[in-house]
């Protein structure tokens, strides 16, 4: 009886296009959610590439890192904010977010899974990195992790023992021998310690 109510009470609304998330000219990809619980807000991150242009082919300037929110459960939608200057994504030949979904942490910071990719021509290296909410309306990205590593996802633990919180990542290898990159954050400011090296 108890599942049967629940499963009455859960319904999926039929899909919508969700065209404010859209830049004339570039193609929407790699979404990306995390919901800030104190104001029941949903971020949606995705990244937005200009044209056609193969993402093995980017080049700086052609991707923008983008979100827009919801404060009903996904019924309406803000207008896009374009964040690619503001955090610093600029540097780099190109980007993405998630896959997955970000976190909020205990204390109270968003952060979201991300990796940019840097160097030029054949010599391009992805590399794992998070981005972290400063404020109500500031994004800022950590230092990328240092081996090459791809796509990413974070968790926080906590250590019973001594009642420490940090924040684990989790991320895919594309240079190093282990097929896993993790790294460790002991602030939770999107700055991590490799356990492996």
């Amino acid at each position: 009886l108890f599942i049967s109510n629940l499963l009455c009470y859960f319904q999926w609304f039929p899909r919508v296009d969700l065209m404010k998330a859209t830049i004339l000219g570039y193609r929407t990809m790699n979404p990306c959610p995390v919901f800030e619980r104190n104001s029941k807000t949903l971020f949606l991150f995705f990244i937005c590439i200009e044209g056609k242009t193969p993402e093995n082919q980017l080049k700086p300037g052609q991707s923008c890192l983008c979100y827009v929110t919801s404060t009903d459960h996904g019924v309406t939608w803000s207008g896009l904010t374009d964040l690619t200057e503001s955090v610093n994504f600029t540097n780099y030949q190109t980007f993405a977010v998630g896959p997955g979904h970000g976190i909020q942490l205990s204390s109270g910071p968003l952060l979201v899974p991300a990796y940019v990719k840097v160097g030029s021509g054949k010599s391009v290296k992805p590399h794992a990195v998070v981005l972290r909410r400063e404020d109500q309306h500031t994004w800022k990205a950590g230092q990328p992790i240092t081996l090459e590593s791809g796509e990413c996802q974070l968790a926080e633990v906590s250590d019973a023992g001594e009642g420490s919180t940090q924040v684990y990542l989790n991320a895919r290898s594309t240079g190093a021998p282990e097929p896993r990159v993790e790294a460790l954050s002991d602030d939770g400011r999107a700055s991590f310690k490799l356990l492996k090296q």
